[in-house]
Order: structure tokens, then C-alpha cells, then sequence
């Protein structure tokens, strides 16, 4: 859903869409061609993980594994959900807007 058009002084081009990048994440778990794995920091306040948990929400997808907590070394190192399709999103405990880095 296109929600504004905008030509820069450059000649950029932007369209912006209510979707995001949520399109994107759904045509490819449509291809049935991946498996994908979406984590977040739990930590994040650039794009913190209740608002990426929000936008898999409204794709109503089929959960196969609950969410549960995993860990490394005895340590809760975050949560982790599956759905259908070969997704998972996965919280990493601990972590900012920069998970590797973290």
C-alpha cells in the first residue's frame, strides 16, 4: 500500500510503503525456496523486539514450536518461535540494534 510518492531535488525517487520490509520477509517464505531466521536483541531501541513480534503477528502464520527460551553454556541466551514455511525469530538476550557486535 503506497502511501506517499516524493521526487528530491536530485532526481531521487522514493515510494513509501506502510509494509516495510514485511513483503519481502512473506514472498519469500511463500517461495517455500529458504529457511529464514529474523532475530532481534532484546536490548533494541531502534527496532525493539515487541514490534518485530507485532509485524509477524499480522502475517498469521501457522507456529510449529512454541515460543521457549534457548541457552548457551547454562545461560539464557534469548527465546525462539518456528512457524510454517522454514521461518524462525529468535530474541537475543542481552544484545542492541547490533546483535553481532553485542
Amino acid at each position: 500500500m503506497c502511501i506517499a510518492n516524493y521526487s528530491g531535488s536530485l532526481g531521487q525517487n522514493y515510494t513509501m510503503n506502510i509494509n516495510a520490509t514485511q513483503y519481502i520477509w512473506k514472498m519469500l517464505m511463500d517461495s517455500n525456496q529458504y529457511k529464514l531466521l529474523k532475530f532481534s536483541g532484546d536490548k533494541d531501541m531502534s527496532v525493539p523486539s515487541l514490534g518485530t513480534q507485532g509485524w509477524i503477528d499480522a502475517m498469521n502464520l501457522t507456529e510449529t514450536q512454541e515460543w521457549r527460551m534457548y541457552t548457551l553454556n547454562n545461560y539464557t541466551a534469548g527465546y525462539v518461535t518456528e512457524y510454517a514455511n522454514g521461518f524462525t525469530y529468535a530474541t537475543v538476550h542481552e544484545a542492541g540494534h547490533m546483535v553481532p557486535q553485542d
